[in-house]
C-alpha cells in the first residue's frame, strides 16, 4: 500500500519507518529541512521517498496526518482536491500553541474538525496518544502482552478496516472505540499521557486496555 506521511516529526517518522519495514511504500513530507526528509526516506528504505505535502497527499492511498495543530489548520484547505475519497489517519492533537491545553475539546474534537474541512475524505482518528518511541520500538511487549491495544475511531467502516490492518502491521492490537465523535475522548488522552510523563515515569509506557 502507498502511504503519504504529512508531518515528519517523531510520530510521522516512526510510523513511516515502521510501515515501510512492514512492506508498505511511504512518502515523507512536512518539513522545511530537505536533508531531514531525505534522511527519513533513506532510513525507511523499501522504496521510501519524500516530497511536498501536496505530493505526499496525492501519492498515498492512505494518508497520515501528523502535523502540529496550527500546521493542520493551515495545510488542510489546499489539500482538499488531492485528498477527496482517500483514507486519512488523523494522529494530530488540537493543542494550544504552548502545548498545555486542548484548543478544541469535549463538545467537539480535532478529528471532527479535520473531517469537516475535508468533505469526502474518510477520516479515522488513531495514534494520537502513544509515544513515538513505542511506535518505533521493534518490540511492543509489556509484560505478557505482546501487542498492546491502540484505540481508533471513525465513521466509515471500510476505512476503519484498512486502518485496523495498518495498526496491526505496526505491532499493536487495533481497538475500535466507535464513531469519529469519540475523538472527543481520545484526544484528551494525550494530555493524560503528558501528565504521566511529568510525574517522573520513564517514557516506556502506553495507555492501553487490559482484559480478563
Amino acid at each position: 500500500m502507498k502511504i503519504g506521511i504529512l508531518g515528519s516529526g517523531n510520530i510521522g517518522g516512526a510510523l513511516g519507518r515502521t510501515w515501510a519495514a512492514a512492506g508498505h511504500v511511504v512518502m515523507f513530507s512536512g518539513s522545511r529541512d530537505q536533508a531531514k526528509l531525505e534522511g527519513l526516506a533513506q532510513q525507511a528504505g523499501h522504496g521510501a521517498s519524500w516530497g511536498t505535502l501536496e505530493e505526499a497527499a496525492a501519492f498515498g492511498e492512505v494518508v497520515l496526518l501528523a502535523l502540529l495543530w496550527p500546521q493542520v489548520l493551515e495545510a488542510l484547505p489546499r489539500l482538499v482536491p488531492v485528498l477527496e475519497g482517500k483514507i486519512l489517519i488523523d494522529a494530530s492533537n488540537p493543542l494550544t500553541p504552548d502545548f498545555v491545553h486542548l484548543a478544541i475539546g469535549h463538545t467537539d474534537s480535532g478529528g471532527e474538525t479535520v473531517a469537516r474541512q475535508l468533505p469526502g475524505v474518510r477520516v479515522v482518528k488513531a495514534y494520537n496518544s502513544v509515544g513515538a518511541n513505542i511506535i518505533g520500538s521493534a518490540s511492543k511487549q509489556f509484560g505478557n502482552v505482546t501487542a498492546p491495544t491502540l484505540f481508533f475511531c471513525g465513521d466509515d467502516a471500510g476505512a476503519k478496516q484498512t486502518v485496523a490492518e495498518l495498526i496491526a502491521a505496526s505491532g499493536f492490537e487495533p481497538f475500535d472505540v466507535g464513531a469519529l465523535s469519540t475523538a472527543r475522548f481520545l484526544e484528551p488522552l494525550e494530555q493524560l499521557w503528558v501528565e504521566i510523563l511529568k510525574s517522573g515515569i520513564q517514557q516506556e509506557f502506553i495507555l492501553s486496555l487490559l482484559r480478563r
